[in-house]
């Protein structure tokens, strides 16, 4: 049956009830529909606009009293210059029938369309809506609650298309952005106790960046849980929110971030934890001002963190940073611009935290970086580049004592090949790690050398393979170890000044090499040296590229010692350094000097150069030998072989030397310098036993000159005045042979003994005893004794020598035939012994005659009888008065 059949039937009073039902129905729609909204539209706009003290507009209200529905159209709140403050599209209200009947305030829907707002910071820091604040407080505090408060119930909120303008001009460069559209939804949602309440918020901003969070929360505890997103936000446009506080500018990059969070705030529990979460940074770029950037990152990825706030900790699981380009610079006072530019701005006090902050990364991983570092901190700018640089650290922490591991490889100025592995602690910091090095290319490196050398390194490549390990906290046990091999290849240095080179070689290896600090230690197995070369030069005013690349002092340049090549650096302060070398091999040497302080210059050379030297050592009672061949000359064999200790500083050594064949032609300049005459010709042969203790040399040198001539007159100052022609002559045998014992004695701190002069100095002290000397010289070589052939003695009034002069005679003859460049002219002489012998021999005559009646008394004798007898009768006839007359006594 249809209703309207049933009014007919209806009791007059249940006519009149529904009838005035019917009436109030109508006249509650009336009001709901027509009369409150025209209402609310007239009186909203001027209340809102007393209360805010701003312009306050609504284009529509619409009520649904049925549904307990509001709607308000068109809402706007504009600031007092006619900008737009806030206001919505359409903001729809859905009351909930709990409301009527419960104690709670419940919403069953509530739509937000398109809301904006306008924030503007001033400078001070005052907000655009700073006086809305103020009328709305009514001062005073507020009055406490009666009862228990209304709980909120929300079934859905919706917020669509939001926007929020922000300007901050608080900032020393103002910052501006838009945010939105901006979307919210919200789900039964509730201010009851526990209550968990789901949302999902989500927008993005005018520059394309975008974010997302959702999860629950609630309010009573204080508490949520959730995940969030930021998706490509543009790092330089928030330079002004963090331009005070660093030195350096985001020039570009993109970061995204996700985590899952987890949020309490209530009485005796306190929760903020990151979970899950990610970050990813792209083309990511650090510097200042416009320039270059000084950091450049392609991709950063952060996966796994985890992070406590309230306990103190954090923790990512991996790090991964790929593709970076770092500009570092180290300026003339010895700062790193990148230390510069990362060091925060002080800012004020800061108060320690209770306690220390736990962090740990599981794993950091980079690949494919690049590092350009310009040092012009040093005496010529240095330039090193480092590329496909490649790291990965894992188990990284905070914790001092903890052990990270590591492993590294890059490339360094495109060719060498650098790698590392194993463990470190740096914070401790400490290290332990397998290092290799391949071809590193030495020359660029030649500046840090500098001030205490002026070395060049034309050219040379280093390798090595080895463990280094290291503790280094400022303590007096800090210690730093290598244990491995080393190589030199294609080596050459140079002195700055002038760009003599003075040390090279083919290849060094050292094998078995362990380097130790504290105690300072050395310890070599085996040294290698291929094809080395050391060559010392002598400029015209005395220095030398030895003394002038090491910076030795004026006195050691002038003329260094036998040892200068591979001269030590200064001791350093403490124990002295100890050093083993089990075995160093030599092999195709050349050692070379070079003297231009002589006219025409000088040049010596030992080529062919190997052997082995053993038991190397700084301790004061080892001992080593050494056995080493070469060509002296280039063709002059040359061996040394012996027991030395070269390492300590007394130099105690007993070696011999032998030469065979030397060219003396070598020596030319020094001979025209020192002895007046350039070398026509000569070989050398040196046989020689050098002993130096003490630093004080002596040599017993044996030496043979064959066909030694002098050539052209030089005019030296320098030159001796001995007559070197005539002594050389002494010197020289038939054969053409000098062999002289030449000793040698000296100190190796004297400036003046070195190769060349060695020679020269003993063969000038020989030439100095030949000139005052000639004929004691010539006794010797002759055979005789050491007497003086300058004069044979004959027995007075005696023509025929004795036998002691017929000796002597014999050794100058045989000296003389020798020697056949010598001419000797002799000369007699008589004496007053002469004359008395010659007397008495007349005398004998004139009685012999008597006793022969004037014949021939040859073979005839005086008897004394006789003798007494012909006195008186030759005395008679040469004084026929004599006696005079008279008595006799």
């Amino acid at each position: 049956m249809k209703f309207p059949h049933l009014l007919p039937r209806l009791p007059r009073w249940a006519f009149r009830l529904l009838a005035g039902a019917g009436a109030l129905v109508l006249l509650y729609a009336v009001l709901g529909f027509l009369v409150l909204p025209a209402v609310l539209k007239a009186k909203l706009p001027g209340t809102l606009s007393r209360l805010l003290g701003r312009p306050v507009s609504v284009r529509q209200v619409r009520l649904n009293p049925f549904t307990l529905t509001v709607t308000l159209d068109g809402f706007a709140v504009t600031e007092p210059d006619g900008a737009e403050f806030l206001g919505w599209e359409r903001l729809r209200v859905r009351l909930g029938l709990a409301t009527l009947v419960t104690r709670s305030i419940a919403f069953e829907r509530i739509e937000l369309v398109r809301p904006f707002g306008r924030v503007v910071v001033a400078r001070g820091g005052r907000l655009n809506y700073a006086d809305i604040l103020a009328r709305l407080d009514p001062g005073g505090p507020a009055p406490a609650p009666k009862g228990e408060p209304r709980a909120l119930r929300i079934g859905r909120l919706s917020v669509q298309g939001a926007r929020v303008d922000f300007l901050d001009r608080g900032l020393a460069e103002p910052f501006s952005t838009t945010l939105g559209p901006v979307s919210l939804e919200l789900t039964g949602f509730s201010t009851a106790l526990n209550s968990r309440n789901p949302y999902a918020f989500a927008g993005r901003t005018e520059a394309g960046e975008s974010f997302d969070w959702t999860g629950t929360f609630s309010l009573e505890p204080l508490a949520s849980q959730g995940r969030f997103s930021l998706e490509r936000l543009k790092l330089p446009k928030y330079h002004p929110f963090y331009r005070d506080q660093v030195h350096f500018e985001l020039q570009d990059g993109l970061a995204s971030a996700r985590a899952g969070y987890a949020f309490q705030w209530s009485e005796g529990t306190h929760v903020m934890r990151l979970t899950d979460g990610a970050l990813d940074l792209q083309d990511l770029k650090l510097g200042q001002g416009g320039g270059a950037p000084a950091v450049a990152l392609a991709r950063v990825e952060a996966r796994g963190i985890e992070a406590d706030l309230v306990q103190r900790s954090a923790r990512i699981a991996s790090l991964a940073l790929a593709d970076g380009r770092i500009a570092l610079v180290r300026d003339a006072k010895g700062e790193l611009s990148l230390v510069r530019l990362f060091t925060p701005v002080p800012s004020g006090t800061r108060s320690e935290p209770a306690a220390p902050f736990r962090f740990e990364l599981k794993e950091l991983s980079l690949k494919g970086f690049k590092v350009d570092f310009q040092d012009q901190g040093t005496v010529r700018p240095v330039r090193l580049l480092a590329e496909d640089l490649d790291a990965t650290l894992r188990d990284f922490s905070l914790d001092p004592a903890a052990q990270a591991r590591l492993k590294l490889s890059l490339k360094l100025n495109g060719a060498a090949g650098l790698s590392a592995e194993g463990s470190v602690a740096p914070l401790r910091p400490a290290l332990d790690l397998a290092v290799k090095v391949a071809r590193l290319g030495l020359p660029v490196f030649d500046p840090y050398l500098a001030p205490a050398t002026d070395i060049r390194v034309n050219r040379g490549s280093l390798s090595l393979d080895g463990r280094l390990a290291g503790v280094f906290e400022g303590r007096p046990a800090d210690t730093m170890s290598f244990r491995g091999s080393l190589r030199l290849d294609g080596f050459e240095a140079a002195d700055g000044a002038r760009g003599e080179p003075f040390l090279g070689y083919r290849s060094l290896a050292l094998t078995g090499l362990a380097v130790r600090t504290r105690p300072d230690s050395v310890s070599i197995q085996s040294v290698d040296l291929v094809e080395p070369s050391p060559r010392l030069v002598v400029a015209p005013d005395g220095s030398t590229n030895v003394a002038r690349a090491l910076k030795l002092e004026p006195a050691a340049a002038a003329a260094p010692p036998l040892s200068a090549v591979g001269a030590a650096v200064p001791p350093s302060q403490g124990p002295p350094l100890r050093l083993a070398i089990t075995r160093t091999r030599m092999t195709a040497g050349r050692l070379s000097f070079v003297d231009r302080s002589v006219e025409p210059s000088a040049a010596l050379v030992i080529t062919g150069l190997e052997g082995t030297a053993t038991s190397l050592s700084s301790e004061a009672d080892s001992q080593s030998a050494v056995d080493f061949r070469g060509l002296a000359g280039g063709i002059a064999p040359l061996r040394v072989q012996g027991r030395a200790m070269p390492l300590r500083k007394d130099q105690d050594t007993d070696v011999s030397v032998t030469i065979q064949g030397s060219e003396l032609t070598d020596f030319s300049p020094y001979a025209g310098k020192f002895l007046g005459y350039t070398i026509h010709k000569g070989k050398l042969d040196v046989d020689a036993r050098v002993r130096i203790q003490q630093r004080q040399l002596d040599a017993q040198v044996k030496t043979r000159l064959d066909q030694f001539y002098l050539g052209d007159k030089v005019q030296s100052p320098d030159a001796t005045r001995l007559p070197v022609r005539l002594a050389l002559a002494v010197l020289r045998d038939r054969r053409g042979v000098i062999d002289l014992d030449l000793p040698v004695t000296g100190s190796l701190d004297d400036p003046n003994l070195h190769y060349g002069r060695i020679i020269l100095h003993a063969l000038v002290n020989v030439l100095t005893k030949v000139a005052t000397s000639p004929f004691t010289l010539l006794a010797k070589l002759g055979g005789g004794q050491d007497q003086d052939l300058s004069f044979v003695a004959f027995d007075p009034g005696s023509a025929e020598p004795g036998p002691v002069a017929a000796t002597k005679a014999q050794s100058l003859a045989k000296a003389l035939a020798e020697r056949p460049e010598l001419n000797l002219e002799a000369e007699g002489c008589a004496g007053a012994e002469d004359a008395g012998a010659l007397k008495q021999q007349a005398l004998e005559q004139s009685l012999l005659r008597l006793k022969t009646g004037g014949a021939d008394p040859a073979g005839q004798t005086l008897a004394p009888e006789e003798r007494v007898r012909l006195l008186r009768v030759a005395y008679q006839r040469a004084f026929p008065c004599w006696p005079p007359p008279g008595p006799r006594p």
